[in-house]
């Protein structure tokens, strides 16, 4: 079986965060009203989205929805990262009776999955919510002493890719 793909480069809704409240005040629920967010195709850095505060450093949220094939239902589904800088944390269909918490990935720049085929609604429109922090923590690589501008955000593509339950994740040869 094959891999099926949807790209996610483009209708996104952006919000900073400075305070860091944007989880207590329910960004992440799929019914939360996004209307006033700013409108951006990603990749887009969180100073790209805002042009007007250079240097930012903070959380900033991204919101969209999308359309789940209900021939995808039984497949395994991941939310693909070609690079996102540095904390990101994913939400799908939050719901006011529950956080619909998908996953989180710590590593800037990296392509990363997160599977979100328990979390779909097949044949329907799905809400996508994903924070990202570029705050560099003590403790983590680079640190606190950062030598070079923290462009923070969704900063490569992002996909959405459906494949059988069973697969390989990854491949290794060695020449002998």
């Amino acid at each position: 079986m094959s891999r099926d793909k949807i790209d996610l480069c483009n209708s996104w809704r952006l919000q900073l965060d400075p305070q860091n409240e944007g989880e207590q005040l329910g960004y992440w629920r799929a019914d939360y009203d996004d209307r006033r967010w700013r409108e951006i195709s990603v990749p887009c850095s969180l100073e790209q989205g805002h042009p007007d505060l250079e240097w930012y450093v903070g959380a900033g949220w991204y919101r969209r929805s999308i359309h789940i094939p209900e021939s995808w239902q039984g497949r395994r589904i991941a939310l693909r990262f070609e690079g996102a800088n540095y904390h990101t944390t994913v939400w799908v269909n939050g719901g006011a009776e529950y956080c619909a918490w998908a996953g989180q990935n710590q590593d800037g720049f990296l392509p990363f999955e997160i599977p979100v085929h328990d979390l779909l609604r097949y044949g329907r429109e799905n809400s996508l919510v994903v924070r990202v922090d570029n705050d560099a923590l003590a403790g983590e690589v680079p640190g606190k002493n950062v030598g070079w501008r923290p462009f923070g955000g969704i900063l490569r593509e992002v996909s959405l890719q459906a494949m059988a339950r069973c697969y390989v994740a990854q491949a290794r040869v060695v020449a002998a």
